[in-house]
């Protein structure tokens, strides 16, 4: 029997589009190969299985909260220090672990500082020597030793504001900063200013660069009781 040529046409169609199924195929086959091969070679070049990035993925999560929680060496078997070290067992050069742990050091220190400045030396001293325990070169840490003693030996003058004078921004409170303003200008002073709000203690801050030829250093604290700590040599 012979087929008409239309019929050809029609098979050779049909064979066509059975042939070119086929090299799809193939080629979706070859493509899913391929990226199985790629991920396989990512692992491999990390040194890591899936398993172990799962792991840490769990545990920088719970350092995270951790920290959130100020749980920062602290309790023993439940910190954020802990669990950083755990992920850096697994993989030694994780930068989110490493980071991690810089910004332990830099909280302990900013404890020390602010304790310092309420002259709770000893605790000062206390987060100093924890910063320094996960990291003795931070660059930080020398710096904010020498800040605490200064802090000690530094002759101090505080002055108590008035809560109601200072929330109603009294001509009696804006005179008083303005004297310690003086104060701070002539013995070439840093301040501590402590208030009950961030917007006070701009306002108090303010007052004081206002009254004075040169940009006063100053260090804030939040505070129930309002005042102005006057520190110099």
């Amino acid at each position: 029997m012979f087929l008409q040529p239309t019929q050809i046409s029609y098979c050779l169609l049909i064979l066509c589009a059975a042939g070119l199924s086929g090299c799809q195929m193939l080629e979706q086959g070859s493509r899913s190969e391929q990226e199985t091969i790629q991920n396989t070679n990512l692992e491999r070049s990390n040194g890591l299985s899936l398993d172990q990035i799962d792991r840490i993925n769990i545990l920088l999560s719970d350092a995270f909260l951790a920290f959130q929680d100020n749980r920062l060496t602290t309790p023993v078997e439940e910190n954020a220090y802990l669990i950083y070290m755990q992920v850096l067992s697994i993989d030694p050069e994780n930068n989110y672990a490493n980071l991690g742990l810089t910004e332990i050091v830099e909280k302990y220190l900013d404890w020390a500082l602010n304790a310092a400045e309420q002259k709770h030396y000893r605790k000062a001293l206390d987060y100093l020597n924890k910063a320094r325990s996960i990291d003795d070169a931070h660059p930080n840490i020398n710096a904010v030793y020498m800040q605490i003693e200064e802090s000690k030996l530094a002759k101090q003058l505080e002055f108590k504001l008035s809560v109601s004078e200072l929330q109603n921004r009294s001509d009696n409170v804006a005179v008083q900063l303005e004297k310690i303003a003086l104060i701070v200008e002539e013995h070439n002073a840093s301040v501590v200013i402590a208030a009950r709000s961030d917007k006070d203690g701009r306002w108090i801050y303010k007052q004081l660069n206002d009254a004075t030829t040169t940009r006063v250093k100053a260090t804030f604290l939040r505070s129930t009781v309002p005042f102005v700590r006057v520190l110099y040599p």
